[in-house]
């Protein structure tokens, strides 16, 4: 199953206890409360690999991303160009001026050029 088909099926079964007799509202409930721990590893997962390059690397890190099977990619160049990307990306949506663009990428070392 994956991330979202756990947390849908975590949600059925909470749905389903509502309506169980008795004698199987626990059995829902634990279910669920599996499923919705699995959803919620499987997210944190995602975002855990999403943002690999953006943060340094040190011993938990590694051993996240090695459990959930991503490349650790700790290339400083690598996580500036990343970086560099989003703040691109929050200024043409209107996130940050386009002072405040310049000031981080004179921070990140690219002196403000895009």
């Amino acid at each position: 199953m994956t991330g979202p088909e756990h947390f849908q099926e975590a949600e059925k079964l909470l749905r389903d206890a509502t309506m169980a007799g008795p004698a199987r509202v626990a059995e829902c409930l634990a279910a669920a409360q599996a499923h919705a721990t699995l959803a919620l590893a499987a997210a944190t997962a995602t975002a855990l690999q999403a943002a690999l390059s953006l943060i340094g690397d040190d011993h938990q890190v590694t051993e996240w991303g090695q459990a959930i099977g991503a490349t650790l990619d700790t290339n400083q160049g690598a996580r500036i160009a990343s970086a560099l990307y989003l703040i691109d990306e929050w200024e043409q949506n209107g996130l940050i001026s386009a002072d405040a663009t310049l000031e981080l990428r004179r921070v990140l070392g690219t002196g403000g050029e895009g």
